[in-house]
């Protein structure tokens, strides 16, 4: 009988998957088939049979992957580390496939768009033994059960491809009016004057960036300027330079609007649905303004 055939990974399942931290897990997804009942031995991959193929001819690449493990899919075609557990596969039957899942860590230095090359060995074994299946090199004896084995071992290589949001953040300062009578063509950081405070958070990575909040001091010897732009607003946001929205971010630490800002003493935050992310290759930039005391 055949052992096994080539392992493929499923043709819908090749997105590339995101890497959010420096230091995470990854997974790939294989799909596993043999045309006969065999127990295929996942356990020896573990230890043996998972690595980086072209580690030993470039020594130096530039991102080698560790702690490459395999889990066994539960059946639901995603990949869960509370359920998929299970590291061998005790019996297949003929023209039956599992899929299995290849996790692995990103080394903490690794950058974006740097890929991994990583080979999964899947072989069968005699669950008798435990070892793999072996051919009986003898004469056809139609009196005794024989074992005849086209491959008992075959390879599926495929990459892991690092995608990270890499975000940068800038704090600018500008003055917009002095406030005195007539305003000044040139206003200068008076008392009393009026400044505008522009966060702008950059995602130069090539995948989006999930955000939780911005908090800011607001800065001393200054107060929060409320109800300063469109619409009596607090806070103006945009994307790339585009049309700006605006919150309104009330004092005392709750969003009783639920718009995303609020102020919490002396310290403005914007959250969701105000900003949730940063795209990549983009920009949002959070204007507040403020009266020199």
């Amino acid at each position: 009988m055949n052992s096994i055939q080539n392992p493929a990974y499923r043709a819908s399942l090749e997105a590339r998957f995101a890497v959010a931290a420096r230091h995470s897990r990854m997974v790939r997804i294989l799909r596993v088939a043999v045309p006969g009942a065999v127990l295929l031995a996942l356990a020896s991959i573990i230890g043996v049979s998972i690595f980086n193929p072209f580690r030993i001819l470039m020594p130096k690449l530039p991102l080698d992957m560790s702690n490459l493990v395999v889990h066994v899919d539960n059946g639901d075609g995603v990949y869960n580390a509370a359920d998929d557990t299970a590291t061998a596969i005790t019996g297949l039957g003929s023209g039956v496939s599992r899929v299995v899942f290849v996790t692995g860590d990103v080394p903490i230095a690794a950058l974006n768009n740097q890929d991994a090359p990583v080979r999964l060995t899947a072989t069968a074994i005699d669950p008798g033994t435990g070892v793999a299946w072996a051919p009986d090199a003898g004469a056809d004896n139609p009196a005794t059960v024989q074992i005849v084995v086209a491959n008992a071992a075959r390879n599926a290589d495929d990459t892991f491809h690092v995608q990270t949001a890499t975000l940068g953040v800038t704090k600018s300062s500008s003055v917009i009016t002095d406030n005195l009578v007539p305003p000044s063509p040139n206003p200068k950081a008076i008392p009393g004057a009026t400044v505008e405070y522009v966060i702008t958070i950059t995602n130069s990575g090539s995948q989006a960036a999930t955000l939780q909040s911005i908090s800011d001091p607001v800065p001393a010897a200054t107060t929060f300027l409320a109800g300063n732009y469109p619409g009596s607003m607090d806070v103006s946001i945009s994307v790339n330079g585009g049309g700006a929205t605006y919150c309104v971010a009330e004092a005392g630490g709750t969003d009783t609007n639920a718009d995303g800002c609020v102020r919490t003493g002396a310290t403005l935050t914007v959250g969701a649905p105000a900003i949730t992310t940063v795209a990549a290759g983009s920009n949002v930039a959070v204007r507040f303004r403020v009266t020199i005391n």
